[in-house]
Parts: structure tokens; C-alpha cells; sequence
């Protein structure tokens, strides 16, 4: 199913716009499901059957040169607390690939040598490459099945990998065929991290434009990156997980818009952003922060019907989710007197739930004039991270973390 935005018009819109899994789940990092896809083997079934050997580098910060990879001689860990690999979102598998499109899908590995490429096939996003903790280069993957070099030059030690989307879910799906550690020597099984948690959101929870150099740019996918949201920043500060299930421009009830269909409730369920296969629900986070209502509140106060929408998916995120602590969040792009209006909506769906396990948190009103912003008025890097310390502190409350 395609978006129902084009880019540029949803650019306008939205510059309009007031806009691990534990217990059961031996794998905590793996919240894809599927632990037979073999993706230490960058077989290319399901993907263009041409490989360049060689990505589009211009404008990356920091990429080194991409270079055909050798054989891979990796191999899967059994299934168990520890892998090879671990997936942190949700994803397609089938033995050959692993497919996913939602903000923020990433995958976590250990090798041992100087460097690791990685095989992707599908359309053009852009990945936030992360080493030993610190990050380093963004790949931008222009389309088809491209051989894209993520480190090299390392010390020839063991070192950890994340690989990161920073783009959404509406640039359409990508393959994950396969790391290859140019030593040629096995990936390292590691323990998964222990706790996750799942945001729901927008073009906030994106990253929209977080990397924009003012207020006045446009959308790009240069300026976008779930890395640099709140949602990942209070996840690295406190070693957890972080699953994005987030779209720009989309609502609760009604997305900037006015448009009432395939909003958020209906989008949450799915396996990809862009299809509506449903998910199956196979990871347990200990929280879920659901950051919605900016867009519901584009062409005025929504009302009852916002209240009513909130309602049912927080129902369903109980549903699927029984022990989860629920956050309904409010942050940081509408003023007074939406912010107002907002709040008391959430209260009453707080009260009329009765669940004492949701609670709100505030997320702050970024400060133009102090911060600064990213594009189309959307937060930057300043903002975001002070919404992630907000949320920091509202989970280690809740969660004793």
C-alpha cells in the first residue's frame, strides 16, 4: 500500500502543522520473531539479482568507501538468550532476507577484525551506523542490492555494530541480506539487552527534520533521523531497546489532514508501515510511549472523537501488552491553548480507563527562541534531547530503572 503523501506535499503539511522484550522471550534483543533466517549470508533471493558492489557514498558523513564484500562465513548462534544477530523492530523473514521499513528498525552484531560491511537490497533510506557505542558513518542506500561497507580500518579486535534506519517507514521497504566481517571470521553471539521499549508517534517520533539547520528548510531525507528522536536518545541513556512505530503527519483519530482513515490504530498493527499484513506481536516491551495528537490538533481541537481513538488503542496496546507500563505523552510541538485542550483530552481517557498502569508525561514545548529548531518548525537535536531526559525520569519512576 503506498503512502498517502507524496514527499513534497507532506512536507507542506507538516510545516503547517502545530504538529526487551523480558520474561518469556529468551531473546530480548530479537523482537523480529523468526530465528531460522540465516542473515550472516548475504544470499540475494527475493532481491535484484544485480549487485553493484559499491553504494552511493556523496554526502556521507564520515562513510568510509563501500567495496564488494567476500563470502560469507558467518554463522547463526542457536536459538537461546544469546545470537548472532539481533533485530530490534519489527521485520519480515523468510530464509533469505529480512525485510522492514518502520523508523528506527536496527540491528545489533558483534565481529571480530578491522571492518564489516553489510548487504541491503530494496529502496532508497538512509542507516545510522553506530561502533563500539559511539556513532560513526550514515550509509545512504540509494536502491537495489548494494554491498555497502559500514567500518573499516579498526582496530583487529572484537567491536559492536548497530545499523540504525533514520528514515521512515513511507520510503518503502528495505532487504536485510547479510553482515559480512571482512576477516572472514564468524559473527560473535552476544546477549540481548534486557529492556524495551515501543514509541508511537508522528513526525516527532520520526526524527522529522531533527538534523535541519533552521526552522525554514524542507523535508529531506538528509534532515530526518529516528537516531537523533527522543525515543532513541532516552533508550541509549538507559540501555534499552527502542521500537519506533511512528509516521509523519499521522493522528490518533485524524492526521494533518483532516483525513480519518489508516490512522495510527489501523498503522500499529501492521508488520511494515507500508503494508497492512498484521503483525504478530511477538516481543513484550516494559513500556510503550504513545506521543499522538499534534496532527489531530491541526485543524483545531478534534474533541470527543480524539478521546475515542485514544482510547481503543490504548485498549489494544493493553490487549497485546498486559504488563506494560502505558505512557500517553504530550511534546513538544503544540502551545497554548491546544496543549491545554490536549491534556484534558488525555485525562479523560486516563479516567475513563481506569488503568493504573497509564499515566501521562509531559515532554516539554520546544523553545524556538532558545533552541532553535529543525525543519519546517519541527525539534532539533537541542529538543529532542530534552524531551528524552523528560522521558528518562517518567520511566525510571514508573519501571525502577
Amino acid at each position: 500500500m503506498r503512502a498517502w503523501y507524496s514527499l513534497p506535499i507532506l512536507a507542506l503539511l507538516l510545516g503547517c502543522s502545530s504538529d526487551p522484550a523480558t520474561g518469556e522471550d529468551p531473546d530480548a534483543g530479537d523482537v523480529g520473531g523468526d530465528d531460522a533466517l540465516d542473515t550472516g549470508s548475504p544470499t540475494e533471493a527475493g532481491a535484484d539479482a544485480t549487485d553493484s558492489g559499491a553504494s552511493d557514498t556523496s554526502g556521507d558523513t564520515g562513510t568510509p568507501t563501500d567495496t564488494a564484500a567476500p563470502a560469507d562465513t558467518g554463522v547463526d548462534a542457536p536459538v537461546g538468550p544469546k545470537a548472532d544477530i539481533h533485530y530490534i523492530g519489527r521485520f519480515d523473514k523468510n530464509a533469505t532476507r529480512a525485510r522492514f521499513d518502520w523508523s528506527g528498525s536496527a540491528l545489533r552484531t558483534r565481529f571480530v577484525g578491522t571492518g564489516i560491511d553489510v548487504k541491503l537490497a530494496g529502496s532508497a533510506n538512509q542507516f545510522q551506523v553506530e561502533i563500539d557505542g559511539a556513532p560513526t558513518a550514515v550509509i545512504k542506500h540509494a536502491g537495489g542490492t548494494v554491498t555497502h561497507s559500514l567500518a573499516k580500518g579498526l582496530t583487529d579486535a572484537e567491536h559492536d555494530l548497530l545499523l540504525v534506519k533514520r528514515t521512515e517507514a513511507f520510503y518503502y521497504p528495505v532487504d536485510f541480506l547479510g553482515f559480512v566481517p571482512t576477516s572472514g571470521k564468524p559473527l560473535v553471539p552476544t546477549a540481548a539487552r534486557t529492556r524495551l521499549i515501543e514509541v508511537i508517534g508522528d513526525s516527532i517520533t520520526c526524527g522529522y527534520g531533527v538534523l535541519g539547520a533552521s526552522v525554514s528548510c524542507s523535508f529531506s531525507a538528509d534532515t530526518e533521523s529516528a537516531y537523533d528522536a527522543y525515543g532513541s536518545i532516552a533508550a541509549r541513556a538507559l540501555n534499552a531497546e527502542a521500537v519506533m512505530i511512528s509516521w509523519s503527519g499521522i493522528g490518533a483519530y485524524r492526521d494533518n489532514g483532516g483525513k480519518t482513515s489508516e490512522q495510527m490504530p489501523t498503522l500499529w498493527t501492521r508488520t511494515l508501515g507500508t503494508d497492512p499484513a498484521p503483525w504478530s506481536f511477538s516481543y513484550t516491551p516494559d513500556a510503550v510511549i504513545v506521543n499522538l495528537g499534534t496532527n489531530d490538533f491541526a485543524k483545531g481541537d478534534p474533541g470527543k472523537p480524539y478521546e475515542t481513538a485514544m482510547t481503543g488503542l490504548v485498549k489494544d496496546i493493553r490487549k497485546r501488552y498486559p504488563k506494560a507500563e502505558i505512557f500517553l505523552a504530550l511534546g513538544s510541538m503544540l502551545t497554548d491553548p491546544d496543549l491545554s485542550k490536549a491534556r484534558a483530552h488525555l485525562d479523560a481517557v486516563i479516567t475513563g480507563l481506569g488503568d493504573a498502569k497509564v499515566s501521562r508525561v509531559e515532554l516539554g514545548v520546544q523553545d524556538l527562541a532558545v533552541d532553535g529548531g529543525g525543519c519546517d518548525y519541527h525539534p532539533n537535536v537541542k529538543t529532542q534531547k530534552k524531551m528524552a531526559d523528560k522521558l528518562v525520569v517518567a520511566l525510571k519512576a514508573r519501571l525502577g530503572w
